[in-house]
């Protein structure tokens, strides 16, 4: 069959049944990426955050979901994009966030309700095309036939069944939007198997495009002299931050089972150069031998070494990255 033909019949498809049945090399069906400019995370996603798609960001708690989820808002805020933050959990501060350098002042944020309100307000904003939607999170949603019952009633799935209706919806109804929801692992109801399972049933990884899990990795660590009142030295260490350890559990858009390292420190700031500096390493851009880590000739003690070396001299910044690029052939 020919593509006039096809032309024909898809013509009358959507002229009669109103539909928009497209060619698989139509430039709409594209996928579009937002990049987060941490250079590890756009690596594992495939380039950066997928618009049109619904991301699912688990793990433990305090591993940083929510943090995580707060740089790629303001990553699509710096694009020029529009963000809302559904605080599902009422654990939303301004001060932390603006901490974060994310635009405070031109973010929606909308207080915790019943879950068919976050629902109906989830798909209004669809509706308007808004950027970016984080929903944080999905085990804090309560319906509202839970929230009028006593608490001595018991529900079977009812949240699962919402949560699972709403994805239909938001799958129909996203044009543009990047969603993405939080949700934290829980320990299972059966004792005999240590397992952990995600609030609110299946549906959610089912309908995500993208699920990543995020582990609090190991701390990062100031080292600080205390002189004590005998008069010795003695080292304190005092972590400053950690490691988020992050992994694709599920990519339909992507190369799945990667993982990268952000570090994140408590003062809200991310490391952007350490994602390049894990790449180059990777691609033996970056060698190592024994404490050191060398560029060329020149080499520095350790890892934090290294990246102190990056941060104060952008020359050396730049011609890693371009390294990097021509081993990748974007150069």
């Amino acid at each position: 069959m020919n593509k006039d033909r096809l032309l024909e019949i898809t013509t009358n498809i959507n002229k009669e049944l109103k539909t928009d049945i497209r060619f698989g090399d139509d430039p709409k069906l594209k996928i579009e990426r937002v990049p987060t400019c941490i250079l590890g995370l756009d690596n594992i996603l495939g380039g950066g955050l997928p618009r049109k798609r619904l991301l699912l960001f688990t793990g433990e708690t305090s591993t940083g979901k929510s943090a995580l989820a707060a740089q790629c808002i303001k990553a699509v805020q710096k694009a020029g994009g529009i963000a809302a933050y559904l605080d599902v959990e009422d654990t939303y501060d301004s001060a932390w966030w603006k901490a974060m350098d994310v635009d405070v002042e031109n973010l929606l944020v909308m207080p915790p309700t019943i879950a068919e309100s976050t629902f109906d307000v989830l798909l209004n904003l669809l509706e308007q095309e808004i950027d970016i939607i984080v929903l944080d999170s999905l085990a804090a949603l309560l319906p509202a036939e839970e929230a009028e019952e006593d608490m001595e009633h018991k529900f079977i799935a009812l949240q699962a069944r919402l949560i699972n209706k709403a994805c239909r919806k938001i799958v129909l109804s996203n044009k543009s939007s990047i969603i993405i929801f939080v949700n934290q692992l829980r320990a299972g109801m059966n004792s005999r198997i240590p397992e952990v399972v995600l609030p609110g049933g299946k549906g959610q990884e089912f309908f995500s495009s993208i699920i990543l899990k995020i582990n609090k990795g190991e701390p990062i660590i100031d080292l600080e002299t205390r002189k004590e009142m005998r008069g010795r030295g003695r080292r304190r260490e005092r972590s400053i931050g950690y490691y988020m350890d992050v992994f694709v559990e599920k990519s339909k858009v992507g190369i799945p089972f990667q993982r990268c390292q952000i570090p994140f420190y408590f003062s809200g700031k991310v490391d952007t150069l350490y994602g390049l500096f894990q790449i180059a390493l990777d691609e033996d851009i970056i060698t190592q031998a024994g404490p050191y880590f060398y560029f060329g000739e020149e080499g520095y003690l350790g890892k934090n070494g290294f990246i102190d070396a990056m941060k104060a001299n952008q020359e050396l910044v730049a011609n890693i990255r371009f390294k990097v690029n021509e081993k990748n052939g974007t150069a």
